[in-house]
């Protein structure tokens, strides 16, 4: 949201690391929000091929609670989304 994409980039490879590393333990919607936070990053530094594909996979996690769907879709339709 600062424009600060590599800083941004940066802390988003490394939850996506400790989710990854957390395997089942971490939550479904853990999975979804390292991988938008990743495309956020990525939309940042004008990566836009690589963070339409990061908004896919966030937005292909299965989410089992509605409640979590529902606020992860109008998460990923809120800016800003940095030109993507």
């Amino acid at each position: 949201m600062l424009g600060q994409g590599e800083l941004a980039l940066h802390h988003a490879r490394r939850s996506s690391a400790h989710v990854q590393e957390a395997g089942d333990l971490a939550a479904d919607f853990d999975h979804a929000y390292a991988h938008e936070a990743t495309a956020r990053s990525l939309a940042c530094l004008g990566r836009l091929d690589e963070a339409r594909a990061e908004l896919a996979l966030a937005g292909a996690v299965a989410i089992a609670d509605p409640e979590d769907r529902s606020i992860l879709e109008s998460d990923l339709k809120s800016e800003p989304w940095f030109g993507l």
